[in-house]
């Protein structure tokens, strides 16, 4: 460790430390972040799907009428 640290924890008494991390919501503002993650993940997803959906579209309609810049 370093000695400052060491220097430090010696004179508060060193072995009297507890921490309690504790994961209970603590924090503030921490359910609002985790309803924004959450909502921006639902909406990255729902994104991706709807790619995939227009990509397929695309493909089809340039493998069907002969475009092949449509097709790569």
């Amino acid at each position: 460790m370093y000695p400052v640290i060491t220097s430090l924890l010696a004179a508060s008494g060193g072995s009297n430390i507890q921490l309690d991390p504790s994961q209970s919501g603590d924090l503030p503002g921490e359910t609002v972040l985790e309803s924004l993650a959450s909502g921006v993940g639902h909406w990255a997803l729902l994104a991706a799907i709807v790619g995939i959906i227009v990509g397929g579209i695309m493909w089809a309609f340039g493998h069907k009428s002969h475009i092949l810049s449509l097709t790569w």
